[in-house]
């Protein structure tokens, strides 16, 4: 409803000659999932006033945006245009290291080992500032941890990047998956408690993609036990705690046990009735 009534006061002169109501206008058109045109309103921005005081915030998102659209070159253009004074929250390592991540996505393997490589210097010289030491021996060996993907992940997520938060939280995935497979462990055992798939939905969600959220929730309700820990909780209510709430737990429900230990988090899942149901409810609304 905002993305219509923005596009509605778009209509008049003295609205589409205010960088601030533009801004706004991209906003609504970001979050309702129409990626293009929320960049062709930033590209309007960027254009038509180069001494906005926001310019710099503005030039990120039109990045962000640029990436979802695949125009990977223009996005790259822009964090270079960023690189000596990024827009807060960002730093100079962390958009070098998105410009890797783009030159990933182009498969020039040569510039983004050159980009991670003076990220990864960057971030050192950073940690040491504040007395901090990375626990890497080498860029190669810090890039295919999954905690530093996640924690970019996160800081997007924070953010409200959610095309940044969204291709992140996969690298994040896909990483912890190869960590798990060169450990020899399971891997529904070591992402019992992971929220990384949860993450990725809220990413979803946030550029208003369900049907990508739905699919992501429930690849985290395989892997996280987070139906037995609600039932573990609502049975360890008094029946008193439910009629001060005006309600009755159901006796199909009082019966069920929640046989995943919640109180050890190395115990392996194992689905329960509830569990399943609502896989079966997110399958269906994933594919529709």
């Amino acid at each position: 409803m905002g993305r219509v009534w923005y596009t509605q006061a778009s209509k008049h002169v003295e609205f589409s000659m205010s960088p601030s109501f533009l801004i706004e206008y991209a906003q609504a058109l970001y979050l309702s999932g129409a990626l293009q045109h929320a960049a062709e309103v930033l590209a309007t921005v960027i254009s038509s006033f180069p001494t906005f005081e926001q310019l710099p915030r503005v030039i990120f998102r039109a990045a962000m945006l640029l990436l979802s659209l695949e125009l990977y070159d223009q996005s790259k253009d822009y964090l270079v245009y960023l690189l000596e004074a990024p827009p807060p929250p960002w730093t100079d390592a962390e958009l070098l290291f998105i410009i890797g991540r783009l030159y990933t996505l182009e498969h020039d393997m040569r510039q983004a080992s050159l980009a991670f490589d003076d990220a990864y210097r960057r971030w050192k010289v950073q940690w040491a500032s504040s007395g901090r030491q990375l626990q890497f021996g080498s860029a190669k060996l810090w890039l295919t941890n999954a905690g530093v993907w996640r924690d970019l992940a996160m800081k997007a997520l924070r953010h409200r990047e959610y095309v940044l938060g969204k291709d992140l939280f996969q690298q994040t995935i896909k990483r912890r998956v190869r960590e798990a497979q060169l450990d020899g462990e399971d891997e529904s055992r070591r992402d019992a408690w992971s929220l990384d798939w949860f993450h990725l939905a809220q990413c979803h969600t946030g550029l208003c993609d369900k049907a990508s959220a739905a699919i992501a929730v429930k690849h985290w309700l395989q892997q996280h036990p987070y139906m037995d820990q609600l039932l573990y909780k609502c049975q360890a209510w008094s029946p008193s705690h439910w009629a001060h709430i005006g309600l009755t737990l159901r006796d199909e429900y009082r019966h069920v046990h929640a046989v995943t230990d919640v109180t050890r988090l190395e115990t392996v899942i194992t689905k329960v009735p509830l569990h399943e149901k609502r896989l079966k409810q997110f399958s269906a609304s994933g594919a529709r």
